[in-house]
C-alpha cells in the first residue's frame, strides 16, 4: 500500500469515527506513522482528503458490485439481484465503510455538501451502468413493460437504503430477516403490478 492509500485509510477511519469537524490531520499522520506536514504532500488541503475518501469508499463499492457480478454472472436474473442485494447491503454495514457512507451522503459537512452531492451522482450513475443489465433482462424475461428501467432502478436503491438502515439498528439475525422479507417482497411486487 503507498502512503496516499494509507492515508486514504486512516482517514476514512478517522472521517467515519469522529466526524468531519473531529477528525484532525494531526490525529491521522500519527496513526499513519509520518508528520502532519507531508500530508500537503499528497492533499493539498482537510476538503480535499474528505473528498478523496468519499471517492475511495465509492470506489470499493463500485468494485466489490463488479466482483460480484462477475463471480456470479451466470445466475438468473432473481438470483443475481437476492446476491447483489446482500453485498451492496453487506458493504453498507460494514463498520467504516458504511458508517462513512451512510453519514456523509446524509449530512456531509455543509460547505462540502454539493461537491458531495457531485460525487455520489457520478457515482449513481456508474451503479445504474452495472445493474441495469441486470434489470433490463428482468423487464424482459417476465415482460414488465408497465415500469421504466428508471423505476425499477429507483425501487432498488430505496430498497437498499432502507436495508441498510435496518442492519445499523437491529441484531444480525433480526437484521438479515428483515432484508430477506423485504427482497422476496420487492421481488414479489415488481413481478406482479399492473
Amino acid at each position: 500500500m503507498n502512503r496516499s492509500d494509507q492515508i486514504l485509510t486512516v482517514a476514512l477511519e478517522h472521517f467515519a469515527d469522529k466526524s468531519y469537524e473531529g477528525a484532525s490531520l494531526s490525529g491521522i499522520a500519527l496513526q499513519v506513522g509520518i508528520k502532519k506536514a507531508s500530508i500537503y504532500n499528497h492533499f493539498n488541503h482537510k476538503e480535499e482528503l474528505f473528498l478523496s475518501v468519499a471517492k475511495h469508499v465509492y470506489r470499493l463499492y463500485i468494485n466489490e458490485i463488479e466482483r460480484t457480478l462477475a463471480n456470479h454472472h451466470h445466475l438468473a436474473s432473481k438470483e443475481k439481484i437476492f446476491i447483489i442485494t446482500e453485498t451492496m447491503t453487506d458493504f453498507l454495514s460494514n463498520e467504516e465503510e458504511g458508517k462513512f457512507y451512510m453519514h456523509f451522503l446524509l449530512f456531509p459537512p455543509l460547505h462540502l455538501k454539493d461537491k458531495v452531492h457531485e460525487q455520489f451522482l457520478q457515482f449513481e450513475h456508474e451503479c445504474d451502468q452495472l445493474l441495469s443489465p441486470i434489470f433490463e433482462e428482468i423487464a424482459s424475461t417476465y415482460e414488465i413493460s408497465h415500469l421504466s428501467l428508471r423505476d425499477l432502478l429507483d425501487a432498488f436503491y430505496c430498497l437498499l437504503d432502507g436495508i441498510t438502515s435496518q442492519m445499523f439498528y437491529y441484531h444480525p439475525d433480526i437484521a438479515l430477516r428483515k432484508r430477506q422479507t423485504s427482497l422476496a417482497l420487492f421481488w414479489t411486487g415488481v413481478i406482479n403490478t399492473d
